[in-house]
């Protein structure tokens, strides 16, 4: 009997702690930081919305851009997304020509989700700058990079993952709404 109840005690300890670490996971992650960079590591555009530390002041931002493009340099660059984590957060970076996109979430975050972030927002990118996001082209058009950033998240809240949605919205072109269809027509 007492066997038994250890092994009940024990198996609801277990229970207790999955159920802890399930709930830390975030489902709904908040974003904390979209970072755009040059290759030589120059901020072109940055948003940061979480009000940790090492994002308090400039000096903290820069450094702390430096650190991730820096650890990021010193991965085997693709042509896909890539992940790697920082000091207890989750970023997830995309390089194309000379600039590199910084999408920074909590640790605990779903990497999918914050990836879709990710890949909404250089899908906009790529439709606004005409298909190719470069340095010449963030600069000349940081209105529309600031917009899609707005329409992508607002305070670090995930508003928008469809890219083709983003560039609309930018451009003030109407979004196509779905039609009921019938039977008959479908």
């Amino acid at each position: 009997v007492l066997t038994a109840s250890f092994s009940v005690a024990q198996l609801q300890t277990e229970l207790d702690s999955a159920l802890t670490k399930f709930l830390i996971m975030e489902l709904a992650p908040t974003i904390q930081a979209i970072i755009i960079l040059d290759s030589n590591g120059r901020r072109l555009c940055a948003k940061y919305f979480s009000q940790g530390a090492e994002f308090s002041n400039k000096a903290n931002q820069t450094k702390f851009e430096s650190e991730i493009l820096a650890k990021s340099n010193r991965s085997i660059q693709r042509s896909d997304n890539d992940v790697l984590i920082y000091n207890n957060h989750l970023v997830l970076y995309v390089s194309s020509a000379n600039v590199r996109i910084f999408v920074v979430a909590s640790s605990t975050a779903n990497e999918l989700v914050v990836d879709e972030v990710l890949r909404a927002l250089e899908s906009a990118l790529t439709t606004l700058l005409k298909g190719q996001i470069d340095t010449r082209g963030i600069i000349d058009n940081m209105d529309y990079v600031l917009l899609a950033m707005d329409e992508v998240c607002e305070d670090g809240i995930i508003f928008e993952t469809e890219g083709d949605n983003i560039s609309k919205r930018v451009l003030m072109k109407d979004i196509s709404t779905m039609t009921q269809e019938t039977l008959f027509d479908a």
